[in-house]
């Protein structure tokens, strides 16, 4: 008798009914042609279904760099330019600089002789007052096409000549 329930119950786990292995078989399907298709999407499909990877599941979203890539090839986001700017008594080296409208702009402003700070009139851009020997950095996007002046706010220091010239094209 314990032999015969225990080949009963063998061929009842070993058994589905057809419509059950079809639908099991059919559910499959469905969810793999829904992962084709995501992953010829441009989807990372195997990323977003990696259970192990600690980070967030939401790795399907355009990386930020090909998203910039595609603004700057669209002319809507501009490339970084960075300046070394160099203050002295009375004089900007170099006194002027080039950029695009749209360009993010970095000045490494640095002070060698005296005291002194940069200012770029109409953009609202301006660096710490410093002395002889200190460096200070600023960064910001390049507004509208045209021509903004640079100073020196200290004193009368633009007044004797501590100006320059930055070109928006």
């Amino acid at each position: 008798m314990l032999v015969e329930d225990e080949k009963n119950l063998k061929s009842k786990r070993s058994s589905l009914s057809p419509v059950a292995l079809l639908s099991i078989i059919g559910a499959l399907a469905v969810g793999l042609g829904i992962l084709v298709i995501l992953a010829g999407k441009g989807w990372k499909v195997i990323e977003a279904l990696d259970m192990t990877s600690p980070q967030p599941t939401n790795t399907m979203i355009q990386p930020v760099t090909e998203v910039s890539d595609n603004l700057k090839k669209e002319g809507i986001l501009g490339a970084l330019k960075s300046f070394e700017i160099d203050a002295s008594n009375f004089v900007f080296t170099p006194n002027q600089i080039m950029v695009n409208e749209g360009d993010t702009v970095q000045i490494n402003f640095t002070n060698s002789q005296g005291i002194h700070n940069f200012t770029i009139e109409g953009l609202n851009v301006q660096t710490k007052t410093i002395q002889k020997g200190e460096s200070e950095q600023v960064t910001f996007t390049a507004g509208k096409k045209g021509t903004y002046n640079f100073t020196c706010k200290v004193g009368n220091h633009a007044a004797m000549g501590m100006s320059g010239t930055l070109i928006v094209n």
